[in-house]
C-alpha cells in the first residue's frame, strides 16, 4: 500500500485529493439527510460493541459497526458528519485510484467531484464503505505481490461484513484464483504453494470470523434487519435479506390486489399469510408463491434503468414528468436513448481492448451488475444502486471518446468533454448542496442548525431521565445517545399491533402491558413513517387507532412539554 501511494505524482497528492476532501466536507456539512432511523441502529450497535464486545447479525454490517468506533468519541451530531464525510471521501478516493491509470486523471477527478453529492444520498453508508473496500482490493490485486494479494482478500472479507450480498465477490474471486492456479500448474507443471496457502487462509479466515460474529451475537431485541421489535412482524427472521424481501414483496402484493384486501388488513402481518402462507424466509416465500415472485421481479426490473439513469444531470434537459413515477414520453425517450448507449458501452468495455487482459476488472464489473440486479428481490432504490458507481467513470469516457475523438480543435474537444461529464455525472445533487454556501445566511443557518441539534439533544437526554418508560419512533436513536435508558423501557409503533385500538380508560397503557409516561412525537411518528413504498407496516392504522387517541385522551395528564425541533416534542405524563 505504501508503494502504491509513493508512486503517485505530486499533482495527485497536492491538488486532486485535497480538492476531493474539501468538496466532501462542504457537501457533508451542508447535508441534513443522514439523520435517519436505520443509521441510528448502527450507532446503537456500535455502543453495544464498545461496551460488551457483541455484534449485530452478519446481515447488519458488523464491520461497519466496528468502523463507527473511529467517530464515537465525538458528540452527536458531529459523529454523524464525521462518518458521512470520511466514508464518502474513502469512496471517492477508491474510485479515483481505481481508474486514474486507465483514463485522464483530470477528467476522473471531475466526474467524481461533480457526483459527490450523489454519494451522500446513499444513506446509510455500509454500502459506500463496502464498495470502497472492494475498489481498494481490486487495485491491490493488480500488484504482483503475495502480501498485497493476501491483504486484498482481507479487504474483500471486510466488505462482505459491511454488505452481506458482496459474498458473491469473495466466492467468484476464490473460484477464479483456484482455476488460474490449476491452469498454471497444467501449463508450467509447477504449483504456486504460497498463493494456494493465501487462498486457503482467506477461506478459513472468512469462516472463523463468521463463527466469531455468531458466537458473540448480541441478544438485543433490535438485532434484526428492522432495528425494531419483531413483535408484530410476519416472521422472526433476523436476516436483512429475508426482511427486505418481506417488506417489499408483501407491499407489492397489496398494491396489486388492494381492491380485494380490507383496508384494516393491509399490514404485512396479515398479507404475508395471504401471499406467502406465512413464509418466514426468502426461500420459503419463493417456494410458496413462485408465480407472484416472478411477476414482482419483472416489475422491479422494469424500474432499474429509470432509477439509475434518471439521476444524471442530463435528465434536466428534458421536460419533467407530471405526478409521481417515470411515465411520460420525455422520460421514455431519454431512458431509451441512454439505455442503448449503455448497451454499446458494455460491448466496448467487455469485448474491446481497453480491459482485454484485465480479468479482475471484468469480473468485478459482472459482480457489480449482479449486485444491482439482486435488488429486484427487494425494492430497487437509489441507495441500493451504489455498485453502479463502478461504471460511472468508464461510461463517461466511452461517451467522450465517442463524440470528441474526431474533433481536431484542442479547446473545443476540452469543452465538449467537460460538458459530457457535466451531463452524465450526478452534478445536480452536488450543486444542490454547494449552493447553500453562496448565501451567507444559509451558511449560518446550517451552522446554527447543528448547534441547536446538539443543544436540543442534550436537553432531551436530561429530561428523559425523568421517564420510566418511553414511546418513540426510533428507540435506537435514544439508546445510542443515552446511557441511562434500557431496551426494556422503550417502545415504538412496532410494539403496537395492526389491529384493535387504544381505549381511553386504559390511561397511560397504550397497549396491554405497555405503560408509558413519556412520548417523543416526531415527524415520522406524526405523519411520515409508513407512508412510502418499501415498508410493510401500516403506520397509518397505528396512528389512527392508537397514537392519536392516546395523545388526545391523555392531554390532561401532561405534566411537562418540550419542543426539540427536528427531534420532536417530548410529553411527560403523570396521573398523579
Amino acid at each position: 500500500m505504501k508503494k502504491l501511494i509513493l508512486n503517485s505524482n505530486s499533482k495527485l497528492i497536492f491538488l486532486y485529493l485535497p480538492a476531493i476532501l474539501l468538496i466532501c466536507a462542504l457537501v457533508g456539512f451542508s447535508s441534513l439527510d443522514f439523520y435517519s432511523g436505520e443509521q441510528y441502529g448502527y450507532w446503537y450497535f456500535n455502543k453495544i460493541f464498545l461496551n460488551e464486545f457483541l455484534f449485530p447479525d452478519i446481515s447488519r454490517s458488523p464491520i461497519y459497526v466496528i468502523y463507527l468506533s473511529l467517530f464515537n468519541w465525538l458528540d452527536t451530531p458531529y459523529n454523524y458528519y464525521a462518518d458521512a464525510i470520511t466514508t464518502n471521501f474513502l469512496l471517492s478516493l477508491s474510485l479515483f485510484y481505481l481508474f486514474k491509470d486507465d483514463y485522464n486523471k483530470f477528467y476522473v477527478f471531475l466526474i467524481i467531484t461533480f457526483s459527490i453529492g450523489f454519494f451522500f444520498n446513499l444513506i446509510p453508508y455500509p454500502q459506500a464503505l463496502a464498495l470502497s473496500l472492494l475498489n481498494f482490493a481490486i487495485i491491490l490485486r493488480r500488484k504482483n505481490n503475495l502480501f498485497v494479494f493476501l491483504f486484498s482478500y482481507l479487504l474483500i472479507i471486510c466488505a462482505v461484513y459491511c454488505r452481506i450480498t458482496y459474498i458473491i465477490v469473495f466466492v467468484l474471486f476464490i473460484f477464479f484464483d483456484i482455476f488460474n492456479l490449476i491452469y498454471d500448474f497444467k501449463k508450467k507443471n509447477q504449483f504456486n504453494h504460497k498463493r494456494n496457502f493465501i487462498i486457503l487462509f482467506a477461506v478459513l479466515f472468512l469462516f472463523s470470523t463468521n463463527y466469531l460474529f455468531k458466537l458473540n451475537n448480541s441478544e438485543s431485541k433490535f438485532n434484526n434487519g428492522y432495528f425494531q421489535s419483531l413483535e408484530w412482524k410476519p416472521s422472526k427472521s433476523n436476516s436483512n435479506i429475508d426482511i427486505a424481501f418481506q417488506v417489499n414483496f408483501n407491499f407489492l402484493y397489496y398494491e396489486k390486489n388492494k381492491n380485494e384486501i380490507d383496508n384494516d388488513k393491509k399490514d404485512f402481518f396479515f398479507i404475508n399469510n395471504i401471499a406467502f402462507d406465512g413464509a418466514e424466509t426468502l426461500v420459503e416465500s419463493i417456494k410458496s408463491n413462485p408465480k407472484f415472485v416472478l411477476w414482482g421481479i419483472l416489475k422491479n426490473t422494469y424500474h432499474l434503468a429509470p432509477i439509475i439513469l434518471n439521476k444524471f444531470n442530463s435528465r434536466t434537459y428534458f421536460p419533467s414528468c407530471s405526478g409521481i413515477g417515470h411515465s411520460c414520453y420525455a422520460n421514455y425517450f431519454y431512458i431509451g436513448i441512454l439505455f442503448i448507449l449503455f448497451l454499446f458501452f458494455n460491448y466496448h468495455f467487455f469485448l474491446k481492448k481497453k480491459y482485454e487482459n484485465n480479468f479482475d476488472i471484468k469480473t468485478y464489473a459482472l459482480v457489480n451488475y449482479a449486485l444491482i440486479f439482486s435488488t429486484v428481490l427487494a425494492l430497487p432504490k437509489i441507495r441500493y444502486m451504489t455498485p453502479f458507481l463502478f461504471f460511472l467513470i468508464p461510461f463517461n469516457f466511452y461517451l467522450i471518446n465517442l463524440i470528441s475523438k474526431k474533433i481536431k480543435i484542442k479547446y473545443l474537444r476540452l469543452f465538449i468533454s467537460i460538458f459530457i461529464i457535466f451531463s452524465f455525472s450526478y452534478f445536480n445533487f452536488t450543486s444542490t448542496y454547494l449552493k447553500d454556501y453562496i448565501s451567507i445566511n444559509n451558511f449560518y443557518n446550517k451552522k446554527n442548525y447543528i448547534k441547536n441539534y446538539r443543544n436540543n439533544l442534550k436537553d432531551l437526554n436530561y429530561n428523559l431521565q425523568k421517564c420510566k418508560s418511553i414511546f418513540a419512533s426510533y428507540p435506537t436513536f435514544i439508546l445510542s445517545n443515552n446511557y441511562n435508558i434500557y431496551e426494556d423501557n422503550i417502545f415504538s409503533p412496532a410494539d403496537i399491533p395492526p389491529f384493535g385500538n387504544y381505549k381511553a380508560e386504559d390511561n397511560l397503557h397504550i397497549f396491554k402491558n405497555i405503560e408509558i409516561d413519556c412520548l417523543l412525537l416526531d415527524k415520522p411518528m406524526e405523519i411520515s413513517d409508513g407512508s412510502n413504498r418499501g415498508t410493510g407496516s401500516d403506520y397509518d392504522y397505528r396512528r389512527k387507532n392508537y397514537i392519536n387517541p392516546f395523545l388526545l385522551s391523555n392531554k390532561i395528564y401532561v405534566q411537562e412539554e418540550f419542543d426539540y425541533g427536528k427531534l420532536g416534542k417530548l410529553y411527560i405524563y403523570s396521573i398523579k
